[in-house]
């Protein structure tokens, strides 16, 4: 190892491999115990690579450092590491800053930068993501941090007579906080504001003010500013301080959307936690709960405590956009107003949400628009013809105009024409009028869901053109066939807009809607197509086929995935029906409904299985649906997939604390407790699993919304 005392981080092992077991690491000539090993050891320095094995047990180093500076601790290995950063308060342990994938969102490897003062002590946690065995190296290195931006946690927590700092943070070029040194370049202009005599006093600058003797008018009337500015970016920085007095909300178990039948019993219950999201005991606070029973015109109060029971649930318990029926509870302290929440009580029978269809494809092509029908309660998909559900279509055909005002295009609409009855309609050999926002001419559809004569839900669909220098397979495809007869599926591939033929570079993988290995060949044949195969609104079978370009190298095979194509086989020939030309009623083509079950017979295959079972393609077309403090997120499905990961940020580099991440198996879940009316950015990767560790695809394009 190479001697610079100057440059020298002590890192101490602390790692538990047994609960009995206590492990570390002293320096200079030290002694190092793990387990039944004993070696000597020297000083661990700055960028020397420190070796890590572990069993799936947690590596933690206890360290300091010689100078205040700005470091950075990463791995480098072939396994998939979670680096956590803390520092010592006290006799505890907070956490700083955590990592799993780096700088770029996709390496396996962490980084974590932060500003590390000499007086102070740090630790540094390691493990595989999964908590699996894994190898790797840690080092440690002091960096030059290019600065991207100025922030700062706004909300501080005090009480009468307290003094706080109020603390600015850098943001580099990882995307991580750190502390202003004095060194960066940056200058500040910190003054405050008095809402209440509108006077406005100059404080000072740096990267921090503090606040001596905080007063009860701080609390309610004043706003600390700071002016950063760095090179040509500058912005404004707010601070609240709150009187800790006062500092709690609700955080309810099941606030918002509550499903029962009626005659059932229905409890509501509601969490007190103070500013540091610890739950507390409400009476031991001397905070009242007071429950209302409200609709438009007025409110009742119906109890007190942290829950509200109604033994048995009756229709004018339900809401709808008539009734307008809810249950709320107020929190207060000192009969002063803190946190409310509002509970909506739905009648089960009607549990239904649909979601927006996306679809994209090109002229020529037929697809089916179907129902995309959700149970509100559980989130998982259903049959609508199996729930008792009607639907309803509506065509919306718009052109295009120029605003002159706003140098910008916007589309028109005429009103909706309905144009089916039926769970889903078929459009046949698309025009360039069919898709949405295409040129000078626009087309959307609408869809409502209806049961036992109410509507419940309704949501829209559209079908997108692919670019002219598309290359991929296309997303839907339409094959008519009758009972008796046979069919051949096969998919559309297109290279830089041109339809190309299959050959012994492409390779397709087939499944049906049940998720079954239906074989690996060019194309499918159904040599004898009975009702079981057929589409229909009772039974809607479809046929997928995941398309691969395969290349050859030095190391052998590579296959490329590039797309793939549900196939939906239609009652009749590819003659009737043409485009855009309605059948005798006026309507596009609906389809009857067919219950049989067979299972089709195939030939002509070719290939080996994928070696390469890594998934290449990008989550496309998430929808995203606001909630009271939530967000659902549906996604469209990657045939192959084990499942997703979802990540839903205040930040739009994903780097900030307020990130929550989700595994997720469903096509469908919904993040709860966040904060109400806030901006917040979504994105989503498949993962396969290799030899029990997941792999992870590409993250997809980052989506933003706002909570209601």
């Amino acid at each position: 190892m190479r001697q610079n005392v100057k440059r020298t981080i002590a890192f101490a092992e602390t790692v538990a491999m047994i609960a009995t077991l206590t492990v570390g690491i002293t320096f200079g000539n030290a002694t190092q115990v793990k387990a039944d090993i004993t070696s000597r050891t020297n000083n661990i320095h700055i960028d020397t690579s420190i070796p890590i094995s572990s069993q799936g047990e947690t590596v933690g180093y206890e360290f300091t450092v010689e100078k205040d500076g700005y470091y950075m601790l990463y791995t480098q290995g072939e396994d998939d590491t979670y680096g956590t950063l803390y520092v010592k308060e006290g006799t505890t342990w907070k956490e700083l800053i955590h990592d799993d994938d780096g700088d770029d969102g996709d390496s396996n490897n962490f980084l974590l930068t932060a500003t590390l003062y000499k007086d102070k002590e740090y630790k540094i946690d390691v493990r595989e993501y999964d908590n699996n065995n894994f190898s790797t190296e840690l080092f440690a290195t002091e960096y030059t941090p290019i600065i991207n931006g100025v922030n700062c946690s706004s909300n501080v927590y005090a009480r009468v007579g307290d003094t706080v700092e109020l603390k600015t943070y850098a943001e580099d070029q990882y995307g991580n906080h750190i502390e202003d040194l004095g060194d960066l370049g940056i200058t500040y202009r910190w003054y405050m504001e008095d809402d209440e005599t509108s006077k406005i006093d100059e404080l000072g600058t740096g990267s921090s003010y503090t606040v001596n003797n905080v007063t009860e008018h701080i609390f309610n009337e004043v706003t600390y500013k700071v002016d950063w500015r760095y090179g040509e970016y500058n912005d404004t920085l707010e601070f609240y301080i709150y009187d800790i007095e006062y500092s709690y909300k609700i955080n309810s178990d099941n606030s918002g959307n509550i499903y029962a039948s009626q005659g059932e019993s229905v409890s509501l219950n509601i969490k007190v936690e103070n500013y540091k999201k610890e739950e507390v005991d409400p009476d031991e606070e001397g905070i009242t709960c007071t429950w209302y029973k409200c609709n438009d015109d007025e409110r009742k109060e119906i109890g007190k405590g942290k829950s509200y029971t109604i033994d048995s649930v009756e229709q004018n318990d339900f809401y709808d956009e008539d009734s307008n029926i809810r249950y709320r509870c107020i929190i207060k302290k000192n009969d002063k107003f803190i946190d409310a929440t509002t509970f909506y009580i739905y009648d089960r029978v009607y549990a239904y949400e649909t979601q927006s269809i996306w679809i994209r494809t090109m002229a020529g092509q037929s697809c089916i628009l179907e129902a995309n029908v959700a149970n509100a309660e559980t989130y998982n998909e259903v049959n609508p013809a199996n729930e008792g559900i009607t639907v309803k279509w509506y065509k919306y055909t718009g052109k295009r105009y120029y605003d002159s005002g706003n140098d910008d295009y916007y589309y028109e609409y005429g009103d909706p024409v309905e144009v089916s009855s039926d769970g889903f309609i078929l459009l046949n050999n698309l025009s360039e009028k069919d898709f949405y926002r295409n040129g000078d001419t626009s087309t959307y559809w609408t869809y409502a869901i209806y049961k036992n004569g109410k509507k419940i839900d309704e949501s829209d669909a559209h079908i997108s053109k692919e670019d002219a220098d598309f290359s991929g397979v296309t997303e839907m495809k339409v094959v008519y066939a009758n009972e008796g007869s046979s069919a051949t599926l096969v998919p559309d591939v297109y290279e830089n807009g041109t339809k190309v033929s299959l050959n012994k570079n492409y390779i397709c993988e087939w499944s049906n809607e049940k998720d079954e290995n239906l074989g690996t060949k060019l194309v499918y044949d159904i040599s004898n197509v009975t009702a079981a195969n057929i589409y229909s609104y009772q039974n809607p079978v479809s046929y997928y086929c995941d398309v691969y370009k395969v290349s050859y190298d030095g190391d052998g095979e590579y296959r490329e995935r590039i797309g793939y194509t549900r196939f939906i086989i239609v009652r009749g020939n590819s003659q009737i029906n043409q485009p855009n030309q309605p059948n005798q009623s006026g309507q596009p083509t609906t389809l009857p409904g067919q219950n049989n079950v067979t299972t089709p017979t195939t030939n002509n295959t070719v290939g080996n299985a994928a070696k390469d079972t890594t998934i290449k393609e990008t989550v496309k077309g998430n929808v995203l649906k606001a909630g009271k403090g939530s967000i659902k997120i549906s996604i469209k499905k990657i045939a192959k997939a084990k499942g997703y990961q979802v990540q839903v940020s205040t930040s739009k580099k994903f780097k900030k604390k307020v990130t929550i991440t989700k595994i997720t198996k469903k096509n469908s879940i919904v993040i709860k407790k966040l904060k109400k009316k806030k901006q917040y950015f979504v994105r989503t990767r498949s993962y396969t699993i290799v030899k029990k560790k997941k792999k992870f695809g590409k993250w997809s394009k980052i989506k933003a919304i706002k909570t209601k």
